[in-house]
């Protein structure tokens, strides 16, 4: 890939992750939507945010799927980034 090529994926690399990151909208966010949020993969916050004593604790919701119903009140999320 030539250099003009690598910059158009660059800048739509960034148009595709701020549209994801315009639809986390909600009250509560799921594991996905934290990492999106803080622009994390998902395994690095599963592995080093998710259980940190300074993070905000996650709600547990009944599901009957695997995984668990985990979410975060997103308020609470976006005050702890503020505060790092």
């Amino acid at each position: 890939m030539d250099n003009v090529q690598e910059h158009i994926a660059y800048g739509l690399n960034a148009i595709l992750s701020e549209l994801r990151a315009q639809r986390v909208r909600d009250d509560l966010w799921t594991a996905d939507d934290v990492a999106l949020y803080l622009k994390i993969k998902k395994s690095t916050f599963q592995q080093r945010l998710q259980n940190s004593d300074s993070f905000p604790r996650p709600r547990t919701l009944p599901t009957t799927g695997s995984g668990g119903g985990k979410r975060w009140v997103a308020e609470e999320v976006r005050q702890w980034a503020k505060e790092q």
